[in-house]
């Protein structure tokens, strides 16, 4: 462990089984630098970084690596630095064991946001391309593309309706967020693509958050890097998130 580096990037590389080279640790310690050093973290119940060398360590919970540790369901495809893929026509995803009403989580009815990072454009395939969602409800997910593919996000936050957004892409840094009983926005790549006021609902108690699918959508064939949960940011504390994951997934996953 190296003495410079912040407390929580060597916490997270004593818990990774093949350790990591000198960029991806480089990567992680910048990362955890930004977001300690903007806020971000105390805000941030669960960071899942898919985007790295290992599986085992891509399934790993950067804010506390000792528990919700993601299970993969059915194989999923793991591709190195990039993430996981869901697999249309099986019952394949991620599942975070993470259940929205859990006060690690950080959630609260009118307090809640989610990041997620989707690498690849979702081919339709007569399911809602979910890159997220619970499995037993809607009440929080993304829906970048739906079943017929049209140009549409889809997100719910802690509601019961899923809400529709207009948008010119697919990819990049997805974060939506819930700031009052009808106050949502959601964002691609730190510019907004829209706002909702549908009336809040408590967080889901009865099913955990999936990745690359839910039940009420099937798996899709969406690519995601990078997912996190918890409260609302400030305007510049979603800005700072934005970069700090950006600059981690321009060194490792070779975006744009």
């Amino acid at each position: 462990m190296h003495p410079y580096w912040a407390v929580q990037t060597n916490t997270l590389l004593s818990r990774i089984t093949t350790v990591s080279d000198a960029a991806h640790k480089n990567a992680m310690n910048y990362c955890f630098l930004s977001l300690v050093s903007s806020g971000v973290w105390a805000k941030r119940g669960c960071i899942w970084v898919y985007a790295n060398a290992t599986s085992q360590a891509a399934l790993l919970n950067w804010k506390d690596p000792t528990r919700f540790t993601t299970t993969v369901i059915n194989a999923p495809t793991f591709t190195a630095d990039r993430g996981y893929t869901g697999v249309v026509g099986t019952t394949s995803w991620l599942n975070t064991n993470l259940i929205p009403s859990n006060s690690a989580s950080l959630i609260t009815q009118n307090d809640a946001s989610f990041g997620c990072w989707v690498l690849t454009v979702p081919v339709p395939s007569g399911n809602n391309e979910c890159a997220f969602g619970i499995d037993s409800v809607s009440s929080f997910r993304l829906v970048p593309r739906d079943t017929a593919g049209t140009p549409l996000h889809r997100y719910s936050i802690n509601d019961i309706f899923t809400q529709v957004a207009t948008s010119g892409g697919y990819t990049g840094w997805y974060y939506g967020e819930r700031t009052g009983a009808t106050a949502l926005t959601l964002y691609r790549n730190d510019v907004a693509t829209a706002t909702q006021t549908t009336a809040s609902v408590a967080p889901e108690a009865g099913g955990t958050i999936r990745v690359c699918g839910a039940l009420s959508d099937g798996p899709s064939n969406l690519q995601v890097g990078i997912f996190a949960v918890g409260g609302s940011l400030t305007a510049a504390q979603r800005t700072a998130e934005y970069n700090a994951f950006h600059t981690y997934m321009q060194t490792i996953a070779g975006v744009a």
